[in-house]
Parts: structure tokens; C-alpha cells; sequence
């Protein structure tokens, strides 16, 4: 139930922003991209809701090698080789600096962003971009560094 209420609420708050409610932010114009990394395919459903409330091109960020499907086994993965390791990624099907605004999404794990979407942000230059960071998260408490 409380996986529900955080997704709820993080999809409320992106319908918002995409509707600009917030009276700050006019994305009409932009060329916006959605490209994110998903474990369990909650992520997923994230980037996909945001990608269609926006009008967005979306991209999920695949590492080379996969992580594990069975939770404990992407645990141990993941300890193995900490979180600074930057797997090496499948080549994506878009050229980031073509877009104005850019979400990148990922899961929470241990208190940081999963390392595929750290490779990501490393491998591309967002200057002069509006980046827009989102999470999901199941047990690793309710912060996340970026």
C-alpha cells in the first residue's frame, strides 16, 4: 500500500508540472525526452506515464550485461561491485542533444540512483538542458541521493 501512495503521488506530481499548473515552467515548444533505467518495471511505468502525459520520446537505459532477475541474486550483483561501478550500457536509439528537456529516472538503491543511470549521466553532456530527475524506491527509506 505504501509503494501505491509513493507512486501516486510522484504521478501526481508530474501531472501537474506537465499541465504547467506551477506557473514557472512552459514546456510547450520543447523537445522532451524521457530515458530511464527499471529493475522490477516500476521505473518503467513511471517514465512511460510521464513520457505520455508530455508528449515525450522515451528510452529505457539497458546495461550490457543484466542484472539478475531474482532480487537477492541484484543484491549481492550490486554489492559486488558498490555503487560507483558504471556498467557499461547498450547503445541507445536517440541523441540526447537534441532535446530541451530531459528526464532520467531510475530506482532508489541504497540511497542512490542505480548505477546504469549513473553511467548514463556521465556518458552525455546536458548543458544548457533542463534535467528533470525522477525515483522510484521499495526499501531504501525515503531519500535518494542524486
Amino acid at each position: 500500500m505504501n509503494r501505491l501512495f509513493v507512486l501516486i503521488m510522484v504521478l501526481l506530481g508530474v501531472v501537474s508540472c506537465a499541465n504547467g499548473q506551477n506557473g514557472k515552467t512552459d514546456m510547450k515548444g520543447k523537445k522532451i525526452f524521457v530515458a530511464y533505467y527499471s529493475w522490477s518495471g516500476n521505473t518503467k511505468a513511471v517514465g512511460d506515464y510521464i513520457a505520455q502525459k508530455t508528449g515525450a520520446d522515451v528510452c529505457r537505459i539497458e546495461p550490457v550485461k543484466a542484472y539478475p532477475t531474482d532480487y537477492e541474486a541484484c543484491v549481492n550483483e550490486v554489492n559486488r561491485h558498490g555503487s560507483t561501478y558504471d556498467p557499461e550500457l547498450k547503445p541507445i536509439q536517440a541523441n540526447v542533444a537534441e532535446y530541451d528537456v530531459i528526464f532520467v529516472g531510475a530506482p532508489c538503491w541504497w540511497g542512490t540512483i542505480a548505477n546504469p543511470l549513473r553511467t548514463f549521466l556521465r556518458s552525455n553532456s546536458f548543458k544548457g538542458k533542463m534535467v528533470i530527475p525522477f525515483v522510484t524506491n521499495g526499501t531504501s527509506g525515503s531519500g535518494c541521493r542524486m
